[in-house]
């Protein structure tokens, strides 16, 4: 552990707080890797006791330790002070198979066990080459409507200076969701070193027959020998490259599928859930039923809606379900929730009868069917001893549990006034505007006096010498970027946008280094002097032509961070 890292953590421990309980988990950043990629293993500690640092002994069996890293932060919700120390080690696995990561101890903790599989290199997929595309697709003969696992590999021996990374345009019969944040890690490729910034993407075909994923293009610039990379223009060589299209045989529903809604999932479960526990049946009285269907590899909108069967002596009404996809790296994962309200209308044994969803298991390309039991429930008669209500008694329970459409009248009929009222305010402030456009503007009236202008800049320039010479840079950046935007009439938001704007090499280079400084978090070792040298004469622009070109040929970043 750093000496800075130890002074952190013997001041939070002092902090004046309760101390919430101890706790320790491990993590991977991915569980799938080939031989030569580098994996991250992540060690969150929550209010550790004292110094302890993880023993990774029991990993150089297996693989070799690259780097690894620790830092400290503290919250303190309502008097209670919790402590999360993180600490982080880069492994690459010696060889390929399947791992366990055995339990990391760290003072009188230890993690969990966690798995890794790590598969063979291809092979000769870049030897010669300094950056190139890897798309894959799995599997690749899906089944309509199931989840295709599509990976996007960027690899990188020189430095990325900037770029995109996009396909040309996905498929009209298929939909595709973006999973997670991209990934970067360093993998060998034939004994040479490349980093990897991977992207995954759910794909759902719509269709049977062949389906092209088109080709992924990565536009932009890498360092080379002559870059250099603490300067604002020297962003290094253009490339342009593309991967390789992949055509899919996607697979239509097998005809022997039994069920009505075709479900093919990596897993799919249906929980009942009772909201107080085991449910006691009373005549008259509403219980709340709730159906949960959770799945892998599909989107909430292709989940299936209950419907219930009639149960005599129970009336069954539907409240509006609930429904999310999530993701978790490499599936998407849907989750459908239905509430039902019972209403039990007479005393005696009743059976709420199974509820059955066929689906397919993509994973061993057969049927499965997730069955919820039947169950058989004995109702109690009423508190005032009654064995059974009437239909007006139960829907009076009904209509004080759904809103009917008679609520719904009530409640559109008490808002047709206020809203009248809106449209008329907004109808009056359209005239007022279209009125105020149809007058003569004082240009002179709504611009300030160019001798206010010119007090204004004066005193931004001096706000700048003060900063530079205290070697202030925070102050120094906010009154450049004030000074840049009364000059140039117009928002300047950021130190890169207005080394952009200028002509001049120093003043540029000035303001990248005075933003580097603050990027890095170390803007207390900034020196002005060389910022106050450069704009002392003035902020030279670009003419606005110029201007427009240099945006027009800008590209977004690949990650911005």
């Amino acid at each position: 552990m750093t000496a800075r890292l130890l002074l952190a953590l013997l001041f939070l421990l002092t902090l004046p707080a309760i101390s919430a309980a101890q706790s320790i988990s491990a993590s991977l950043d991915r569980t799938q890797v080939f031989l030569g990629d580098t994996v991250l293993l992540r060690i969150e500690l929550q209010n550790p006791d004292g110094d302890q640092n993880p023993d990774y002994s029991a990993l150089k069996a297996d693989f070799d330790l690259l780097d690894n890293g620790s830092n400290a932060r503290v919250e303190i919700v309502n008097g209670r002070r919790s402590v999360m120390i993180e600490h982080n080690v880069l492994l690459e696995p010696r060889r390929a198979g399947r791992f366990v990561i055995p339990p990391i101890t760290v003072g009188q903790q230890s993690t969990q066990p966690l798995e890794l599989t790590v598969s063979p290199r291809r092979e000769g997929a870049g030897t010669d080459q300094d950056i190139f595309i890897e798309v894959e697709a799995l599997p690749e003969d899906p089944y309509v409507h199931a989840q295709v696992r599509l990976t996007v590999r960027l690899y990188h021996a020189p430095p990325i200076t900037e770029g995109s990374l996009t396909p040309d345009a996905w498929p009209d019969n298929a939909v595709v969701e973006r999973l997670g944040d991209d990934v970067t890690y360093q993998t060998k490729v034939d004994r040479r070193r490349y980093r990897v910034i991977e992207r995954r993407y759910a794909l759902f075909p719509e269709s049977s027959g062949a389906l092209q994923i088109p080709e992924i293009r990565f536009r932009g610039r890498v360092a080379d020998a002559s870059t250099n990379l603490n300067s604002l223009f020297s962003r290094g060589r253009r490339v342009s490259i593309r991967s390789d299209a992949i055509t899919l045989q996607v697979r239509p529903q097998p005809a022997d599928f039994s069920g009505d809604i075709w479900l093919p999932a990596n897993n799919l479960e249906v929980k009942e859930v009772w909201p107080n526990g085991d449910p006691q049946f009373v005549v008259g009285e509403p219980l709340t039923r709730n159906l949960v269907t959770s799945a892998r590899g599909l989107l909430a909108a292709q989940l299936p809606q209950f419907e219930l069967p009639v149960v005599e002596g129970i009336k069954s009404y539907p409240d509006q379900p609930t429904s999310r996809t999530n993701v978790d790296g490499s599936w998407a994962l849907a989750q459908r929730e239905e509430k039902f309200a019972l209403v039990p209308t007479r005393a005696g044994e009743i059976t709420l009868p199974e509820v059955r969803i066929p689906w397919w298991d993509t994973e061993q390309d057969v049927e499965k069917i997730v069955v919820i039991p039947q169950r058989t429930v004995t109702v109690a008669a009423a508190a005032d001893g009654a064995a059974s209500v009437t239909p007006e008694q139960v829907q009076a329970v009904a209509d004080s549990l759904l809103p009917g459409p008679a609520a719904q009248d009530n409640v559109t009929a008490g808002l047709w006034k206020p809203l009248t009222f809106a449209f008329a305010l907004l109808w009056l402030a359209t005239l007022a505007l279209w009125a105020r456009a149809r007058r003569p503007v004082a240009a002179e009236a709504s611009s300030p006096p160019q001798k206010q202008v010119d007090e204004t800049r004066r005193s931004l320039k001096k706000a700048v010498a003060a900063a530079c010479q205290g070697n202030d840079a925070k102050a120094a950046a906010d009154s450049l970027l004030r000074w840049a935007s009364l000059e140039r009439d117009a928002g300047v938001h950021s130190l890169a946008a207005l080394a952009r704007l200028l002509v001049s090499d120093s003043q540029a280079g000035a303001i990248a280094e005075l933003d580097r400084s603050l990027y890095r978090g170390n803007p207390d070792e900034w020196d002005g002097a060389g910022l106050a040298r450069a704009v002392k004469g003035g902020l030279e622009f670009r003419p606005p032509e110029t201007e427009a070109n240099n945006e027009a040929e800008a590209l977004p970043p690949l990650y911005p961070s």
